[in-house]
């Protein structure tokens, strides 16, 4: 005789079944995407420091190309990689948290690289200001050196902002720390995450990562080349086809 089986299923048991049955099969309440524009990115957002808005500000900015995480209360986050003054940069992604966004070596001068590190926080859609949150931006620099930096304890990110937008060059002086002896002109991968996690409510947290594939320019023979050979090899075909 088996002392511990019961033939019948205890009720908590069966509740407990649906239970899990009912967790696996929930929505996710954060929803991330990929090549999308955020909420606003626009350089007529005025200013507003009493309300916690710090918005892109400057001339001519394009929306676009983030990946984007959205929790359920309207919290957001995006980040990107974009060409400097120009616009979007091709992007590949994993489908679930990371874009590659392959960006020209080169300088625009004053070890200014050609591509810049856009960032966008908005909670607006909730009652929360960055204060409620654990914000960590992580940086790995080609050379595989990680820095960590908390935006409200590091002072870039005040304690009330709301809105809080940035396209900062790798380049910048300031940015020195996380990406040492950086070169423009160099190849390699430079990496990017943006996490912010709860701390004064219950609620989701929001992760955005990125890559920077730095990748080497054509050089104009090489692309005259590459454009000959193609327009060689169209006229091949044509010339068969009609044979």
């Amino acid at each position: 005789m088996h002392l511990f089986v019961n033939r019948r299923r205890p009720a908590f048991l069966l509740a407990l079944t649906a239970l899990v049955a009912a967790v696996s099969t929930a929505p996710a309440s954060v929803v991330t995407a990929f090549n999308m524009n955020v909420n606003e990115w626009s350089s007529s957002t005025p200013l507003d420091k009493t309300n916690g808005i710090y918005p892109i500000g400057g001339s001519g900015a394009i929306n676009g190309g983030f990946v984007v995480a959205t929790a359920m209360d309207g919290d957001q986050i995006g980040l990107r990689a974009s060409l400097r003054k120009v616009g979007l940069l091709p992007q590949t992604n994993d489908g679930v948290f990371t874009a590659t966004y392959f960006a020209p070596a080169g300088t625009s001068g004053n070890n200014l690289s050609l591509w810049n590190l856009d960032g966008d926080i908005d909670l607006r859609g909730s009652s929360h200001t960055i204060s409620d949150y654990t914000a960590t931006l992580t940086f790995t620099d080609r050379g595989g050196l990680m820095t960590q930096v908390d935006l409200v304890a590091s002072g870039l990110a005040p304690t009330n902002t709301r809105l809080g937008q940035a396209s900062e060059n790798p380049g910048f002086s300031f940015l020195s720390a996380v990406f040492p002896s950086f070169d423009p002109n160099a190849l390699g991968v430079y990496s990017l995450d943006l996490t912010l996690v709860p701390k004064t409510f219950i609620g989701d947290t929001l992760e955005a990562r990125i890559n920077v594939d730095v990748v080497p320019v054509p050089e104009p023979a090489t692309l005259s080349l590459a454009l000959c050979g193609g327009i060689g090899l169209v006229c091949c075909r044509v010339r068969r086809a009609r044979a």
